[in-house]
């Protein structure tokens, strides 16, 4: 029988490494398998928040499970967690409905955990045998290997039919072929060069185009019928060979990235269609870009500057540092918000381009102001004004001119920071 270490061996992970946590509260009629089903960043925001506590500060990942029945364990996710002591938790407890860490004698602590791809064909079809220990729900993984409840059931082979292959036949009579397939994706290509994914084991944000396409982030979002995965900005997965790499440096290897998508209709798809190849050629500080199998071609050095085109890399960044919210306002909506740079990409370098301290999230509103020099901010977040800007307008904007302020600052936004306010000072 095999056993939940061997899987994470198998990925290239140590179970020293390694976290289990057993959701499994419930308040006020929910569950964490509710969230998980019903409201996937609810349950995000939940596992996120928890208790300053040796199993969740010592171990680089989390293998997150919940129950689905009394006695039920099953797999949810991979997850690279941080503690992020500077993040206030200003939301309530997506599941109870009061405030995070009600009744508890000790604050809680946000903890920044970001899905990884690793694992990830068992998400919602693995289940392991916790043991006796039902109340215990954190554990090390390897002083416990748990065993796979009833052995692995393994992937239909690639040959079998696909949940997408109604999505495929669509999308052939729009101009796409086949070209190769895998366990987890089928590769198609268009006519005209474009390369996209399906998902083959699930109808969710089945459909993933090119990474670059951020650049037209809000045509994609005004287009009826079609619909980006909240859940996450892109989409990682290592068998997309025609797509840029993505890759964190906290991470041995590197992966792949692109946008997940749904059409409701055919319709919708074809309005999306003829949208991606209207905007195949993007224009860039860098030049115009081809997406499209060409990508490959360039060489390394131009492929990871690019692949910041639209801000996407720089974006994923930024959210991530933010907790995809403006560092402002707080507003979470994702079609509103900004991927700043401090320092313009004009007055850049290459290197201070793709670094993310020299950027903040912001709302749109709030990034044209920015962006113009009219507003700025102090080493320590506090808001500064352009003489040009009536602090009446701000507080029409909703923006308290007196109060407002951004909080989780590095030391090394500082060096950008400076030079914003220098600019503010000369217009």
């Amino acid at each position: 029988m095999r056993t939940f270490n061997q899987l994470l061996r198998g990925a290239g992970i140590h179970p020293a490494e390694v976290s289990l946590l057993r959701h499994q509260t419930e308040r006020g009629g929910r569950t964490p398998n509710w969230l998980w089903e019903n409201d996937r960043e609810g349950f995000y925001r939940y596992q996120s928040t928890q208790l300053d506590r040796p199993v969740f500060r010592n171990s680089r990942y989390w293998a997150s499970f919940v129950s689905p029945s009394k006695h039920q364990t099953l797999f949810v996710g991979l997850f690279e967690c941080a503690v992020r002591p500077d993040v206030v938790i200003d939301w309530d407890d997506p599941l109870g409905g009061g405030p995070v860490g009600d009744g508890k004698d000790k604050p809680y602590l946000y903890y920044q955990c970001t899905p990884i791809p690793q694992l990830s064909e068992w998400i919602g079809r693995l289940k392991i045998e916790w043991g006796n220990a039902q109340r215990q729900w954190t554990q090390y993984a390897a002083n416990d290997d748990k065993s796979i409840a009833g052995g692995v059931q393994r992937r239909a082979p690639a040959s079998a039919p696909n949940a997408n292959s109604a999505l495929a036949k669509t999308l052939s009579l729009l101009g796409f072929e086949t070209r190769h397939r895998t366990q987890k994706l089928t590769m198609l290509e268009h006519a005209a060069g474009m390369i996209a994914y399906l998902k083959n084991d699930t109808t969710r944000y089945p459909m993933v185009i090119h990474p670059w396409y951020d650049a037209i982030a809000d045509r994609l979002h005004s287009l009826p019928g079609v619909a980006r995965d909240p859940d996450r900005v892109f989409y990682i997965n290592s068998n997309m060979s025609a797509f840029p790499v993505y890759q964190d440096p906290s991470r041995a290897t590197s992966s792949r990235y692109g946008i997940a998508l749904e059409a409701k209709d055919a319709a919708s798809l074809g309005r999306l269609i003829l949208l991606l190849e209207r905007y195949r050629t993007i224009s860039t500080p860098s030049g115009d870009v081809i997406v499209g199998a060409g990508d490959n071609g360039t060489t390394e050095r131009a492929s990871y500057r690019l692949a910041r085109i639209g801000q996407g890399k720089f974006r994923l960044d930024l959210n991530q540092a933010w907790n995809w919210r403006c560092a402002l306002t707080g507003i979470e909506l994702q079609e509103l918000l900004r991927a700043s740079h401090i320092k313009s990409w004009g007055d850049s370098d290459d290197g201070e381009r793709l670094d993310p301290f020299n950027g903040l999230l912001l709302a749109a509103h709030v990034d044209a102001l920015f962006d113009r020099h009219l507003i700025s901010f102090s080493d320590e977040g506090r808001l500064l004004l352009s003489a040009r800007l009536s602090e009446t307008l701000l507080r029409r904007l909703a923006i308290d001119p007196v109060n407002a302020r951004i909080s989780g600052l590095d030391a090394r936004h500082r060096v950008y920071l400076a030079h914003h306010r220098a600019r503010m000072q000369l217009l």
